[in-house]
């Protein structure tokens, strides 16, 4: 790995790395292949670019950064809402432990002692990035920019905690606003599906006060619902594009916020 611009080479080889390391026949099985988040990549190998670490041990920082991704991607597909027959309890089951798996991995990942200062910050950011899901789940939010910051500390808190920690704040705030613009994007595509997804029921169950409802498996978002996350999402488009103009052009991650910005630039701004 060079301290120049990465190529789509490098970013290749990460996600081949961390393939072969969440590879597991019989997790697989529950779970399917785990996808490769490929923003984060890029922008892992950005903040990794400043970062005076050998390559290999760039390299398991990132990897175990993107284990942690998984391992909260597959615990958000356990079921919330109670489940009574006997197949459907032993795969929620089966789930939470392939998450689990997941995370021994990323710890292992970073066994070395250089890794025990990033350790700690990961430590940290799963711990507080789960008890804000919980909060969320419990509806715990009547102020709407304490329900927007949490939905925030869950989607891009651990990457925006990486970034401080390596003393890069531009980046940081550009991984929030990134993050939950392609969130809010991602969920509006599929607005009807059903059982929400847990972002969607946490939307929900803010929105009406219900948690219940939010789980049931034909609960669905209201019109005024949808209107208010469409306009939260022009909101964190037009802040991408101010955060575009500060990165420099020479980042990585400024590069796919651009070509990010290309993409939909025609579909929000009008």
């Amino acid at each position: 790995m060079t301290d120049q611009i990465f190529r789509e080479a490098d970013i290749e080889r990460i996600e081949m790395l961390f393939r072969s390391k969440a590879s597991h026949q019989y997790v697989s099985t529950i779970t399917g292949e785990m996808a490769v988040n490929k923003s984060m990549i890029y922008f892992l190998l950005d903040i990794m670019q400043q970062v005076e670490l050998d390559s290999l041990r760039k390299e398991e920082q990132i990897v175990a950064a993107l284990m942690v991704n998984g391992a909260f991607d597959t615990h958000e597909h356990v079921q919330i809402a109670p489940v009574q027959s006997a197949l459907h309890k032993k795969k929620r089951q089966l789930t939470i432990l392939a998450g689990d798996y997941h995370w021994s991995l990323y710890y292992s990942m970073l066994a070395h002692q250089i890794h025990a200062p990033i350790l700690k910050v990961f430590s940290s950011s799963i711990q507080q990035i789960n008890e804000e899901k919980m909060r969320l789940h419990l509806a715990e939010s009547t102020d709407r920019n304490d329900f927007i910051k949490r939905l925030e500390t869950v989607e891009s808190g651990f990457l925006q905690n990486i970034a401080s920690y390596y003393g890069q704040k531009k980046t940081a705030e550009a991984a929030n606003t990134f993050f939950m613009f392609k969130r809010l994007n991602d969920e509006l595509q599929v607005q009807e599906q059903q059982p929400l997804s847990a972002f969607m029921a946490a939307v929900h169950a803010y929105w009406t006060n219900d948690v219940e409802a939010s789980l049931q498996e034909d609960a669905v978002l209201g019109l005024e619902e949808l209107h208010w996350l469409q306009e939260l999402r022009e909101n964190y488009f037009l802040e991408l594009q101010r955060h575009a103009a500060e990165l420099p052009e020479t980042s990585l991650f400024f590069s796919h916020i651009k070509d990010t910005i290309s993409q939909h630039e025609n579909k929000f701004i009008q």
